[in-house]
């Protein structure tokens, strides 16, 4: 598994560890965050779908009622990772219901979090979603 750090809502610092699973059949990838030391029960998970070579359209993210993982920064930081490990941008769902595919409030708040934290985070009114254009690996 992977390392990473993030921020706490309290400013402070924390590590976690990932494993990516990929689902070949339905072009999605699962991004699984654990606590260290990991738990295989208790998760994070970030599950996008590879519309192409370049961008990946975030379906899902929860914490799986682990409070364990709430307000410690994963949402922003797994969003990142995700556009690096992948080499592609990020494209949230929309924030008006469309086709059943729509961004919660929750899934909102960490998008507009990212937005305030990097530099590569915007939304675009036009289409009514967030992107995440990839940065070179760090």
């Amino acid at each position: 598994m992977t390392e990473f750090s993030t921020i706490d809502i309290k400013g402070n610092p924390q590590t976690f560890q990932y494993l990516i699973d990929f689902n070949e059949l339905d072009n999605e990838v699962t991004f699984r965050v654990f606590s260290i030391p990991a738990n295989e029960m208790r998760w994070f998970s970030y599950r996008l779908k590879l519309l192409s070579k370049v961008i990946a359209k975030s379906e899902h993210m929860s914490n799986n009622n682990c409070l364990e993982f709430a307000k410690m920064g994963i949402p922003e930081s797994i969003i990142e990772i995700a556009s690096q490990d992948l080499n592609t941008d990020i494209q949230s769902s929309p924030i008006n219901p469309q086709s059943g595919s729509f961004l919660i409030p929750a899934s909102k708040k960490a998008w507009e979090r990212l937005i305030l934290k990097n530099k590569n985070a915007h939304f675009d009114a036009e289409q009514g979603c967030f992107y995440f254009t990839k940065s070179e690996k760090i």
